[in-house]
């Protein structure tokens, strides 16, 4: 993104003050930010043009803004997080911007109790690429489960509408048992939408 343009876009302000106002933790956001990127540029989201672009904004900005609720409570803080952003004031968020940025916040972790018929009303983003940005956008925060830095290097995507499959170096997942703990349990998550997950390791 040109930062240019984002100085024109007030919407990258109103992300940095709410974030900056809920106190979130900037060093999370730059790894599961770098992750986001490193997935997104191997995996499409079937969209072009300015469209995509929209959902890679809302995607980075939901990066910035998944944790605000971490202020309230931890437990179901993501919960929390989403009716901060489904009911703050956002300058320059129109109604459907602000609300796919709230559901990918809402579902961005644990069980997914998605309505399809929900993402089916939106105008803008059909619904195939809404679900595709919630399959990266979890799986970013997954990878970034330790809150540590770690080469992204260790990590291969293949992936298309129905199906991701993400190839780890041994040695690295074996270091990493917690995050593959929280994949498999992602396969089992998304299999009920019809989505596979496969996971191997070289």
């Amino acid at each position: 993104m040109d930062p240019t343009f984002q100085k024109k876009d007030i919407r990258f302000n109103t992300v940095s003050e709410i974030s900056k106002q809920y106190n979130v933790d900037l060093v999370q956001v730059r790894l599961i930010s770098q992750t986001l990127q490193y997935i997104l540029e191997r995996c499409s989201l079937f969209l072009e043009g300015f469209k995509k672009q929209e959902m890679i904004n809302i995607l980075h900005w939901a990066t910035k803004l998944h944790e605000i609720g971490l202020n309230i409570n931890y437990s179901g803080y993501h919960k929390h997080s989403f009716y901060i952003t489904q009911n703050t004031p956002m300058p320059g968020f129109n109604k459907e911007v602000q609300d796919v940025l709230s559901l990918l916040i809402r579902w961005h972790r644990k069980s997914i109790k998605l309505d399809l018929n929900t993402i089916e009303k939106f105008h803008f983003f059909p619904a195939p690429s809404i679900l595709q940005s919630l399959k990266i956008f979890r799986l970013a925060i997954v990878l970034n489960g330790t809150r540590l830095s770690y080469n992204l290097d260790n990590l291969a995507f293949k992936c298309d509408q129905n199906s991701m499959h993400i190839e780890f170096k041994k040695d690295w997942i074996e270091k990493h048992k917690l995050i593959e703990s929280d994949l498999i349990q992602e396969q089992e998550y998304w299999s009920q939408y019809g989505f596979n997950l496969i996971l191997t390791y070289l």
